[in-house]
């Protein structure tokens, strides 16, 4: 099965919004379900065989976990929103393969902000349980000092992944006009819009939704949740995709 799109971003990173987006500009996109054209879904990161990469400690693939049901009730377990929630979904991924992977970054300080506050409700807790038990690295969760910390650790973790095995990354603060001149590019839509109709206030319109919520953390407060290693590391990452933090 081919899909135009395949979009991912990490929980609270900006997918539905980039999913939305993406409807205004006349293509059939799912938000975290494949619709005709693709998905956008930060669970895409998990199915894609080419992130498979025996000469780097650093980089896990979980298609072949997958497969494995017994996994994914254990990731599942005691959780009450099921990162991978039936087997249906799970082999639709593996059947597919995208035509274009785009890889959707959030500012740090936005990303961590939000997703830091989400452990405590179940779909929050769920994604960001799945993210670290898939992250192949030295640090166990309890060795975090803070939620922000855990999150901060995600986020480059992550995204770092995600820009590896992605055709193009896509700045979210400026997807209205990077997003478009991609598409256009590649010849998937064939006339750019007026960007006033892609601003968030217009792509959510009469939806109900709002672009992010929780009360955002300060700076200060972000910096002081984690150590002053992790938060070097942060800057360098952010500066290189134009965030000064």
């Amino acid at each position: 099965m081919i899909k135009k799109i395949g979009a991912m971003g990490l929980p609270k990173g900006g997918t539905h919004f980039a999913a939305a987006l993406m409807q205004k500009m006349n293509l059939q996109i799912g938000h975290e379900k494949m619709s005709k054209d693709g998905i956008c879904d930060w669970r895409v990161i998990f199915f894609l065989e080419n992130l498979v990469d025996k000469n780097d400690d650093n980089l896990v693939c979980a298609t072949e976990l997958l497969r494995d049901r017994s996994l994914m009730d254990e990731i599942n377990k005691g959780k009450k929103y099921e990162t991978f929630p039936d087997q249906s979904y799970i082999d639709s991924m593996l059947n597919v393969k995208f035509e274009n992977l785009l890889h959707f970054i959030r500012n740090p300080l936005h990303t961590i902000s939000t997703q830091s506050q989400t452990y405590k409700y179940p779909y929050g807790s769920g994604a960001l349980h799945s993210l670290m038990y898939f992250s192949n690295s030295l640090r166990k969760p309890d060795s975090f000092q803070s939620n922000i910390e855990k999150s901060a650790f995600l986020y480059l973790e992550w995204n770092k992944r995600m820009e590896k095995v992605a055709d193009k990354t896509i700045i979210l603060e400026n997807a209205e006009s990077e997003l478009q001149d991609y598409l256009l590019e590649k010849n998937i839509i064939k006339e750019k819009l007026d960007t006033s109709k892609l601003k968030v206030e217009n792509v959510y319109k009469n939806t109900g939704k709002t672009q992010f919520h929780n009360k955002r953390l300060s700076k200060n407060q972000i910096k002081n949740g984690m150590s002053r290693e992790l938060w070097n590391e942060l800057i360098d990452y952010a500066k290189k995709h134009g965030y000064q933090l």
